[in-house]
């Protein structure tokens, strides 16, 4: 008898929104120096802010938090004698135009090939993701434990379909099928992330707490328990594939809701890069 099904649902990380609070908080630093250098209390508050932030995920905060931004909203800090001459209406003899002067002088100097940097950087982050690869994190406990909640991977969506079918064994992250609503209210679009156990033409039948293919007794060392459940035998259609999830009994998957078509495949987990200790590539 099924407990909670979990959906194993990944959400989208905007790469562009990534990359851009860093090209922020570089324009910030730059900006600072024009100005004269960033203040040591200045620093000393990014620093703790930063370690707080640090803090906060090792003790299990979760992923939300993941972007630089305790330390891209603090103003650049500016020396005593410029404010002044700020507040003075420029009339502090300095002559060299104040606040805005300083502006102008980064902006010459430096803001200008800066912006074609971070313009060609985005543009280029944006062509890969939207191609190649894309960030995801996993907010159920349908794959554990290959993935916990909070784990943050990249999703290889080119090779599929350059050359290599999906096979046995892959983690595949995909839109469900219509069927899939009887079960669940989330919309279509919303992508989910099971395991390939069967592909086109194989076999399949689960009895016993052990899985079939091909009438060959499959042994999983990724799940976390075996299945209390039975299913099949039935036969994968071609342009199918059967997909479950790691933590079988606690799954909403093919032995629910049926076979996966590959064209709602949108690519192949392939490395796990958050948390740090859990980083490394995905098994198979």
């Amino acid at each position: 008898m099924h407990l909670t099904m979990h959906l194993a649902m990944v959400r989208r990380i905007s790469g562009a929104r990534a990359l851009a609070g860093l090209l922020v908080l570089s324009s910030l630093v730059q900006l600072s120096r024009a100005f004269g250098g960033i203040s040591g209390r200045t620093t000393a508050t990014s620093t703790a802010r930063t370690s707080g932030w640090r803090q906060h995920h090792a003790h299990g905060g979760g992923v939300r938090h993941r972007s630089l931004s305790p330390i891209v909203g603090l103003p650049p800090r500016v020396p005593h004698g410029l404010r002044s001459e700020a507040g003075d209406g420029g009339q502090g003899g300095g002559g060299d135009g104040g606040i805005f002067g300083g502006i102008q002088e980064w902006w010459e100097r430096d803001g200008k090939s800066d912006l074609k940097i971070y313009g060609t950087s985005l543009a280029l982050a944006l062509v890969v993701r939207s191609v190649a690869l894309e960030p995801r994190f996993i907010p159920s406990l349908s794959m554990f434990p290959t993935f916990e909640i909070g784990d943050q991977l990249a999703v290889d969506k080119l090779s599929s379909k350059l050359s290599r079918p999906y096979q046995r064994k892959d983690v595949v992250v995909f839109y469900p099928p219509p069927k899939f609503r009887e079960f669940s209210d989330r919309g279509k679009k919303d992508a989910l992330i099971k395991r390939v156990i069967a592909v086109g033409g194989d076999a399949v039948q689960i009895k016993d707490g052990s899985l079939f293919v091909n009438g060959q007794e499959q042994f999983e060392d990724y799940t976390f328990e075996e299945p209390e459940y039975s299913w099949g035998p039935q036969t994968v259609p071609e342009g199918m594939v059967m997909v479950l999830g790691d933590n079988r009994n606690h799954s909403l998957d093919s032995h629910i809701w049926g076979f996966l078509p590959t064209e709602n495949v949108i690519g192949r987990a392939i490395f796990k890069y958050w948390p740090p200790w859990r980083a490394g590539t995905i098994e198979t």
